[in-house]
């Protein structure tokens, strides 16, 4: 299974310009499904300094099929142009003029894709809205690299970053982000596994928020 974390981004947006409505709609709603049932969240891809929603678990999308579900993966990271549209309330001058760039008469298109986004994607808008309005630092990215430690063999480096947002699209400003970094070994991270875990378990999930709201 490939992970294309972008590929070329101008055929990426090309595709999500030029698809039908129909399978546009179909896999945006198998997304927000994801963000209901806790499968994706939003991170901040520090490579290219872009929001994009990172698909990690199949349950709750209703894809059955590895490679469906890779394909749906790669169309998530391919919205982070429309996720900035639809859920920062940008202008549609400023959609139309990006999908313009993908071709002749595609600027209608973007402004009407963002929109449909705003419409068909509750929980994912939920979730965009607590990173904008946070109290605190949001979670930016995680990576990680397998390292070999000399005499104490293989472990794990893995680097955190948080941040403040800022402006309109919400990106971090120079001392507003910060970095953790440290060195695990495999028990390390069961027991981080174990605490998030945990307090998983105490939060509460989407579905519930929505019926203290109705």
């Amino acid at each position: 299974m490939t992970d294309r974390l972008h590929g070329d981004e101008s055929d990426a947006h090309d595709e999500l310009l030029k698809m039908s409505d129909e399978a546009f709609q179909d896999r945006i709603a198998a997304l927000d499904q994801a963000f209901a049932s806790q499968s994706a969240a939003f991170f901040f891809n520090s490579q290219d300094g872009s929001h994009t929603i990172d698909l990690f678990r199949m349950d709750g999308t209703g894809v059955s099929d590895d490679d469906e579900y890779q394909l749906l993966r790669d169309f998530a990271r391919d919205l982070d142009q429309l996720v900035i549209f639809a859920f920062s309330d940008a202008p549609d001058s400023v959609a139309h003029e990006w999908g313009e760039v993908h071709g002749e008469g595609l600027g209608d298109m973007a402004v009407h894709r963002a929109s449909v986004m705003v419409d068909k994607m509750p929980n994912a808008l939920r979730a965009w809205e607590f990173r904008q309005s946070a109290p605190g630092r949001i979670l930016g990215d995680l990576s990680s690299v397998i390292v070999f430690a000399g005499s104490h063999g293989i472990c794990a480096q893995i680097r955190l970053d948080s941040f403040i947002p800022v402006g309109p699209r919400a990106i971090p400003s120079g001392s507003s982000r910060q970095f953790l970094d440290a060195m695990v070994t495999k028990n390390d991270i069961q027991y981080l596994i174990a605490q998030l875990e945990h307090l998983s378990h105490l939060l509460p999930d989407f579905d519930a928020l929505e019926e203290d709201d109705s």
